[in-house]
């Protein structure tokens, strides 16, 4: 049955169902199994708008040059949730009794009219929900669809591909769920392989939103149509398909293909005794074979590590102005101003990218610095089908490395000139925002010009040594581009260690530390026994050089050392733990002593001219990464000031009654922040506005975050044959064996145990206090030159970073062989 405004499918007659619906009714009219559908009409949306008076409103809202696409985004999706549904809708969909039924289950997608086209996907741009049933929660399902064509992503998207956001119209699709046993998607054209021939096929158990929202890692296999055979990739220790199923699905896959007249995306469930198509859309362009596939591919390479988790809308904001140097983006922001960060860095599901491209180009600039280099030094990986990559040439670039060789062969020193010039951070005091705000992109920018110019150094030094001593230069490049005494990331954990040892001689100190966890009450204790008033001193002023650095510090959500000093409690415990004779600490100097004999054993092999040069580069070397690292504590300096700024702010809301609570204020955005401040009129309620967020943001956590993507927000397929041998970048000499202890964030570091590896996702330098309790450190992220990776071969730690799926792949127990030479990681056995 089938009405004005709710259509069950197929239908006869032509009417407005949006292209993801227009899809299915095509496979239905080819025969293909479908579940029960039915469709929304683009009419019902229209009707929504009319009667709801929100159409006028809605056009001068995503006119406006004042707002960015979020706020754009805000306003409309809260507007629609305070709309009515026609009854003219309700009253056809109760005419429906199916939808009465609560056993019956539904799946609410988007079908917009501007979706699943050859071309422009706009793949996961739009909501779906799943298992919806009752008749009320199918109609809210319906409205938070239409809602969903003006979230923040399509807005964006429609602007960059020059659609026109009035024609953009939004059809539902209401699709009896499948129950599952197994469900995933096939690619009749392989997204990642010149390959013509070759489908791909992904697949889990249970619900194939898993999968495609990126909350588990697929099993997977290419299937060849002209040999029929397969090649499985990613396979579960039980198969799941057997090589018939695997051939009938592909069989199917095959016709549709044939009968749509091109390539198709087509989602599929199983469950147990025949196959539904879900949905079918054509492919796009295909990313590889074509002269600028590196343009469509965006990375987390380093963004990752610094923002490793899902990003607060506030911190985003501040971020990317300071990275760019560009506080007026924030401060005074224009749809230009976020056009023109959107082209390079952007949110997806939460996570920040940045451009390969434009990531690589910010730093190939320099002398030698290629791809690979990067790769090595960053973690940032080029996967091997892509184009070859050209390097930024011109005459500003001739300048820029003219200004690089003057630098690092110390002739003008302008980056310490520029460091000198950086005035001091500005107070703290509210209403100073905008200054401070200002300082930081400064002192980012800075931050920034040591890391390329450190790359650089890096680059040129080993480019020399593979051409004066090539047999050698591998295993000396490690060795002798350690112990920079000057480093203060490394001096935090030999800090806390000294006053380690302050404590081992004193029993009554010693046990107030290991049973006291709160701060206060252990500061009102100490100072009764001995020793206790200058161990006290000496935790003071930790904290005062200190206290602005925390584990994913670049996240202003994230509370400082300085405001929670119970994790240093924690860092001493695990140190105080640790036998003397044990410590990695005690072996610093004889590592800097094997050092200079390296260094020398290396100039007396080389010629005059190649020992000046030699030295220069060396020197530059860790001059650059000394004051990187070093500038980056001036930058969290800056970074806690804004927090500090963000959070009186966020208190005076509280008692406006704007907000609930002060730390929901790095849910909002700085313009809308400041708005509030000039009391001007606020679009929506603020507490409705970050309740969406938090829901939202709850989300993002759940899903899996791959490291490199599409254009189209398409992960790419990585292969890693062996789950025993894994491989990544060697970046801190030795080889040690031992327990693996898999650690998923900093929260878990009281279960880290001395004398175990640490395996992480990632480290930042508010995990180096750790280095001094474990043996070795494997990470799934980060390079040669990444904050962990220094302060690692500072500590004679062996590690090996950028091991896809580190953390999935090796489990607490297992015994594990980390060759920091070579980069290899080998499981030999479980606890």
């Amino acid at each position: 049955m089938s009405g004005k405004y709710i259509i069950n499918l197929p239908l006869i007659s032509e009417c407005s169902i949006g292209s993801k619906a227009e899809n299915l009714n095509f496979l239905l009219s080819q025969g293909f199994r479908v579940p029960l559908t039915f469709s929304i009409t683009e009419g019902a949306y229209e009707l929504f708008l009319d009667m709801n008076n929100l159409r006028n409103e809605l056009n001068k809202i995503i006119q406006s040059e004042k707002s960015t696409p979020a706020e754009k985004s805000n306003y409309i999706i809260l507007s629609f949730q305070k709309a009515a549904i026609p009854s003219e809708l309700t009253d056809e969909i109760l005419k429906e009794n199916i939808f009465n039924n609560r056993d019956y289950k539904w799946a609410v997608r988007s079908s917009s009219n501007l979706e699943d086209l050859a071309g422009s996907s706009f793949a996961g741009l739009y909501d779906s929900y799943l298992n919806v049933s009752g008749l009320d929660n199918v109609l809210i399902s319906i409205k938070k669809c239409w809602a969903s064509l003006w979230n923040e992503r399509a807005i964006i998207y429609r602007e960059k591909n020059k659609l026109d956001h009035k024609k953009g119209k939004m059809a539902v699709i209401l699709q009896e769920m499948v129950k599952s046993e197994y469900s995933g998607v096939i690619f009749t054209r392989h997204p990642t392989s010149e390959n013509k021939d070759e489908l791909l096929i992904e697949y889990c158990e249970g619900l194939g939103e898993d999968l495609v929202s990126g909350k588990v890692t697929p099993y997977s296999c290419d299937f060849s149509r002209s040999t029929q055979s397969i090649r499985h990739i990613n396979e579960p220790e039980t198969k799941i398909l057997s090589d018939e199923d695997i051939k009938k699905l592909s069989g199917i896959a095959l016709e549709v293909e044939t009968c749509s007249g091109g390539p198709q995306d087509i989602e599929w469930a199983f469950n147990g005794d025949e196959y539904f198509l879900l949905q079918a859309r054509p492919i796009t362009q295909p990313v590889f074979g074509g002269k600028n596939e590196i343009d469509n591919l965006w990375t987390r390479a380093n963004i990752g590590e610094v923002l490793p988790d899902v990003i607060t809308p506030l911190t985003w904001d501040i971020f990317r102005c300071t990275l760019f140097n560009n506080p007026s983006s924030v401060i005074k922001p224009s749809a230009d101003n976020y056009s023109l960060f959107n082209n390079v860095i952007r949110l997806i599901n939460g996570r920040g990218y940045l451009k390969l491209k434009f990531f690589l180009d910010s730093f190939c600039y320099l002398p030698y610095v290629t791809p690979e280099v990067m790769k090595h030094v960053l973690g940032v990986d080029v996967v091997s089908q892509t184009s070859s990559y050209k390097r930024p040439n011109g005459i500003a670039v001739k300048l820029a490395q003219l200004l690089f060789f003057l630098d690092i062969f110390k002739i003008v020193p302008r980056i310490s000139i520029l460091l000198k010039r950086l005035p001091d951070v500005p107070s703290s005091e509210t209403g100073n925002l905008e200054k401070i705000i200002q300082w930081n992109a400064k002192c980012f920018y800075l931050h920034i010009k040591c890391t390329a110019y450190s790359i650089g150094a890096f680059a040129m030094l080993s480019h020399y040594l593979y051409k004066w001593i090539p047999s050698e230069a591998q295993a000396m490049i490690t060795l002798i581009l350690t112990g920079n005494e000057s480093l203060q990331t490394a001096e935090q954990g030999m800090t806390i260690w000294e006053i380690c040892n302050f404590i081992r001689n004193r029993p009554a100190l010693l046990d107030i530390i290991n049973k006291e966890s709160d701060w206060i009450r252990l500061s009102d204790e100490v100072v009764k026994v001995d020793g206790g008033a200058e161990c006290l001193g000496m935790l003071y002023e930790f904290l005062q050089k200190n206290g602005a650095r925390a584990a994913e510090e670049f996240e202003l959500a994230v509370p400082r050392w300085k405001e929670a000093p119970g994790f240093i409690l924690d860092v001493m415990r695990s140190y105080l733990a640790i036998p003397v004779r044990e410590s990695n600490a005690e072996d610093i100097f004889a590592r800097r002593r094997n050092r200079d004999k390296a260094v020398n054993n290396i100039s007396r092999s080389l010629s005059r001219i190649q020992r000046i040069i030699f030295k220069k580069l060396l020197s530059s070397y860790a001059d650059f990464c000394t004051l990187r690292e070093n500038i980056k504590y001036q930058l969290m300096e800056g970074y806690f000031i804004i927090r500090m700024n963000i959070l009186d702010i966020g208190a005076q809301m509280v008692l406006g009654n704007i907000l609930d609570n002060k730390n929901d204020i790095f849910f909002m955005r700085l313009s809308e922040i400041k708005g509030i401040l000039k009391n001007e009129k606020f679009y929506c309620n603020p507490k409705d506005l970050i309740s969406e967020r938090k829901a939202q943001h709850k989300i993002w956590k759940s899903q899996h975050t791959p490291d490199l993507i599409l254009q189209d927000g398409m992960p790419l397929q990585t292969i890693n044959d062996s789950n025993s041998l894994l491989k990544g970048i060697g970046c801190s000499p030795g080889i040690v064996e031992g327990y693996a202890r898999v650690l998923k964030n900093i929260s878990e570091m009281r279960d880290l145990k001395h004398g175990e590896i640490l395996v992480t996702s990632h480290t930042d330098p508010g995990w180096t206090p750790l280095f001094l309790s474990c043996k070795g450190l494997v990470t799934e992220t980060g390079g040669f030159l990444s904050h962990g990776a220094t302060v690692a071969r500072e500590y004679g730690l062996p590690a090996v970073v950028s091991v896809p799926s580190a953390t999935e792949k090796i489990q607490t127990g297992h015994y594990l062989i980390v060759d920091g030479n070579r980069g290899l990681v080998t499981i030999t056995s479980m606890k």
